[in-house]
């Protein structure tokens, strides 16, 4: 017997992956905010705003982005009934801000 092809599984698979690369991102830019921050104390002796828009950035963007395709993959792996929508608001969520700033850049 052929098994059917299930969208559930790859599509799980796929925001697993890309839960994974927004963690990622989030600690490697943390990790630069944090080195940002120390080279300016080293130089100048004090820390202004060295790495404050990239740790923005990270706590404001890239972590709740990780946090909805990890839900996303948690419930298109178990098959919830609103697997979907999750996945819909997940892609939305990292997609968002990138579409507002291409659309600034075109209405300028």
């Amino acid at each position: 017997m052929k098994k059917s092809f299930n969208y559930s599984r790859w599509f799980a698979w796929i925001d697993a992956a890309v839960a994974l690369l927004f963690a990622l991102l989030f600690a490697r830019s943390i990790y630069a905010a944090n080195a940002a921050a120390a080279e300016a104390v080293r130089l100048y002796g004090r820390n202004v705003d060295s790495g404050a828009l990239l740790y923005a950035a990270a706590v404001v963007y890239m972590a709740p982005a990780a946090f909805g395709f990890g839900l996303a993959s948690l419930s298109m792996f178990l098959t919830f009934r609103f697997r979907w929508v999750v996945h819909g608001l997940a892609v939305a969520l990292a997609a968002g801000p990138a579409l507002f700033l291409v659309a600034d850049a075109l209405l300028k």
